[in-house]
């Protein structure tokens, strides 16, 4: 499963350096230049791949040849349109044989990063975010400009280069409930440190996600490699997915009368969780792991405390008459910096249900309306008749489930609507 995630994560970063490329006005003294780039390609890529530490040839390594992008005048990149996209260049992809070579042909002229990928051995790419990527900065052109091997293609010529791979760092371990039993099947990622984000000496050091999600086997173990040096903090997420069923939307009084319904689509189909390194539930209280060039580090456990996690649910009503409110949603804050822990939506019913809230404070940020859908089967069309004012209110949560939350929400008047 982890192969499959890194397979997906490499096809995702494909994609965003693909749309990495030219974009230039093109000017009357560009016109020959122009013919000439329109002729069928003719040139060819060659070289070898060896595995840096065995000196070995890298057998079956991936080769990619990706188009420079070309800078502006200020020294950024311009995002190209859509029509540019689908006129981009043809990208190159080829595998090394047995011997580590590898030929890439017939190839349009221009120059080219020289990409080369084996499991283990570090992968580049990673220390890059998606979005930094897909709409790269200045200084980001110019970090991917040193990070990857270059070749220049001429028209009817035959480029070679050779490339060396490094080893990168590993990292393994096992996620395990406080029972005993292995978590499995739990999503896997890694938030390493970005040390340049930091506003001065005394700044705490800003963790990034990187963009791939193994996943725990059965025992509960998982293992990460070809990963850069520096400092990482492993996040594993607990995930509920409960079905979902059309309920007829009669809202009904916390005092028990009824009122009218429709039918919709009802609550949140998803509840997550989050746990990092050190088994806790929030990532500035985790504990940094150091990853040196080419190692490994192993033992990287977390003990899930599920005898901390509790539910929590309730009813969201209007202050007036107490009947409840059918469309909204309920944010689960953490009190003492207002990050955002999980989210529900109301239910037809005005209920709303968190079924991973840790021991802690925490505030409830709701916003709501009444809605009446005009197509009974579509949540799509609907009509607000009454909205209401957003509510925050504190939310303690001790050592046991909390099943009767009850938060009244003021009605806006028709003026502030």
């Amino acid at each position: 499963m982890a192969d499959q995630n890194e397979s997906s994560f490499k096809a995702l970063v494909r994609f965003a350096l693909s749309t990495i490329g030219f974009v230039c006005c093109i000017t009357l003294a560009e016109g020959a230049a122009l013919a000439q780039s329109s002729l069928p390609p003719t040139a060819r890529v060659v070289g070898h791949v060896f595995c840096a530490d065995t000196k070995a040839p890298a057998r079956l390594a991936t080769v990619t040849l990706r188009p420079v992008p070309a800078r502006t005048a200020m020294g950024g990149f311009r995002w190209p349109d859509s029509e540019w996209i689908q006129e981009a260049p043809p990208l190159y992809t080829v595998m090394t044989d047995k011997d580590g070579a590898f030929a890439a042909e017939p190839v349009e002229s221009g120059f080219y990063y020289v990409l080369a990928e084996l499991p283990g051995y570090l992968n580049q790419v990673w220390q890059f975010t998606e979005d930094e990527l897909k709409y790269p900065s200045s200084k980001t052109l110019d970090l991917i400009d040193h990070s990857f091997p270059k070749v220049k293609v001429d028209q009817g010529q035959t480029a070679e280069i050779e490339i060396q791979l490094q080893r990168g760092a590993a990292l393994n371990g096992n996620i395990r409930y406080d029972d005993g039993s292995p978590a499995v099947g739990l999503t896997i990622q890694l938030l390493r440190e970005h040390k340049e984000a930091k506003q001065g000496a005394e700044a705490p050091p800003t963790f990034r996600l990187m963009p791939f999600s193994p996943k725990t086997d059965d025992w509960g173990y998982f293992r990460i490699a070809g990963l850069p040096a520096g400092n990482v903090i492993v996040k594993c997420t607990l995930r509920q997915v409960r079905a979902v069923m059309p309920q007829r939307a009669g809202g009904h009084s916390i005092l028990g009368a009824a009122h009218d319904g429709f039918i919709e689509e009802d609550a949140t189909p998803e509840q997550t969780i989050d746990i990092y390194s050190g088994g806790v539930f929030h990532n500035k209280d985790a504990t940094p792991i150091k990853l040196a060039a080419g190692a490994e580090v192993s033992g990287t456990d977390i003990v899930i405390p599920v005898d901390k996690i509790y539910r929590v649910s309730g009813l969201v009503a209007s202050l007036e008459d107490d009947h409840t409110i059918n469309r909204g949603l309920v944010e689960l804050l953490y009190a003492e910096d207002g990050l955002k822990v999980s989210e529900s939506k109301i239910g037809t019913d005005g209920s709303f249900h968190f079924a991973f809230v840790p021991k802690g404070e925490y505030q409830l940020s709701v916003s709501a309306s009444d809605v009446q859908v005009l197509n009974n089967w579509s949540k799509s069309t609907g009509r607000t008749f009454q909205a209401y004012e957003p509510s925050k209110q504190p939310l303690s949560v001790v050592d046991h489930d909390l099943n009767d939350v009850v938060v009244h929400l003021k009605p806006k008047s028709s003026n502030s609507q």
